[in-house]
């Protein structure tokens, strides 16, 4: 991905983005932050934020990255991408989900990092990320990579797909969300091998379409769960930015709620445990759900007066599938038969009966809900 001379006149020119000199120095253990002052008295420096390069350094393709909002996950990203590039690593790709994102988050993209690299001109222009005039990376949407397929983009190495996960009120998972973002990947990346992905998020719900896809685990806060050579999933939790976030007046405001456990101890906060119950011993199954290929047992206990879905499902029960895609011969389509579904799913929840053995499980019948109701 080069531009000419008659390209890169074509890019709108944007001012350049100069840092400032205050303890920049290439290394990010080196850089310098503001302190946090009268709130405890707590100096705030990098090693608080995420240092991508223990990730790097299992060599894993495609990184999963859940941490505290803040946390420096995309920093860390931007500071790694232009690094890479100073040293001849290849140029990088930044993707976010819809184009409307990318017009709100593009104009001040090298705002933060800037002052860590006071001697290089960091400029955005048109979607292309440009380093002392030469393009070092360039912009996605998912939502349009179906659009794109054609083109090649042989000098990127690094990709960094920020906000993959979605907080409620924002935007929606695309429709064909998975495949978008294989489509993306298989566009920029081709038959290389030379090529690492990272997907950036806040702690929002461990239920969304790529844990699900992937069937991925979330480590426990501070550790790196692994899935074979491909796959890691990174809880980046840092005590000692719990601290210097506590110390904030907006830190002890929150502190001892729930909204605090998401932003300070990265907590996902679409998930609690209301409804979350293992079930009776006199429970019986006689319903199978399948939902993005996972069948589920729905269970019920008359004496306790409750119904439980679980992992654990009978194959002779009747199966009904929750979405088309999951239809398969000999399956009842819940579109089309709604009325058990509402019987013994939607009616026991809204009379408080109804309870899930696992977190995945309730968020997705959850899910589901809402699109059926």
């Amino acid at each position: 991905m080069v531009l000419g001379p008659k390209e890169k006149e074509a890019l709108p020119i944007i001012p350049m983005l100069r840092g400032e000199t205050r303890g920049c120095g290439v290394g990010l253990t080196n850089l310098a932050f503001p302190s946090f002052g009268a709130i405890g008295g707590y100096s705030m420096d990098s090693n608080i934020f995420w240092d991508m390069r223990r990730t790097m350094s299992y060599n894993r393709f495609l990184n999963f990255i859940v941490g505290n909002r803040g946390g420096g996950k995309t920093y860390g990203f931007k500071k790694m991408a232009i690094e890479r590039f100073m040293n001849g690593k290849g140029q990088f790709a930044y993707i976010r989900r819809y184009q409307t994102e990318l017009d709100s988050t593009l104009p001040t993209f090298f705002d933060d990092i800037a002052p860590a690299f006071p001697d290089l001109e960091l400029q955005e222009k048109g979607g292309y990320f440009l380093i002392n005039g030469e393009v070092a990376g360039k912009s996605f949407a998912l939502s349009t990579a179906a659009g794109k397929k054609s083109i090649s983009y042989p000098d990127i190495t690094l990709i960094g797909f920020d906000e993959f996960l979605i907080e409620v009120g924002s935007y929606r998972y695309l429709k064909n969300e998975i495949s978008a973002f294989t489509n993306q990947l298989e566009t920029i990346i081709r038959m290389r091998d030379n090529v690492t992905v990272f997907c950036m998020a806040n702690a929002i719900s461990i239920t969304n379409p790529y844990f699900l896809n992937y069937d991925l685990k979330m480590p426990k806060p501070g550790e790196i769960w692994r899935k074979n050579n491909l796959i890691l999933v990174e809880n980046v939790v840092n005590p000692d930015f719990v601290k210097a976030k506590q110390a904030t007046r907006l830190g002890q405001l929150v502190m001892g709620t729930s909204e605090g456990e998401h932003i300070i101890n990265n907590a996902f906060y679409l998930d609690d445990n209301t409804f979350i119950e293992p079930r009776s011993k006199n429970a019986r199954t006689f319903m199978t759900l399948v939902y993005m290929g996972q069948n589920l047992g729905v269970w019920t206990d008359m004496q306790e007066g409750r119904v439980w879905i679980s992992e654990k499902y009978d194959p002779s029960a009747f199966t009904y599938a929750l979405t088309t895609k999951d239809h398969k011969p000999n399956m009842l389509l819940v579109t089309a038969n709604k009325s058990m579904f509402k019987r013994w799913v939607v009616e026991p929840f809204e009379q408080g009966a109804l309870r899930f053995e696992t977190m995945n499980i309730k968020n997705s019948i959850m899910q589901v809900m809402k699109w059926r109701i």
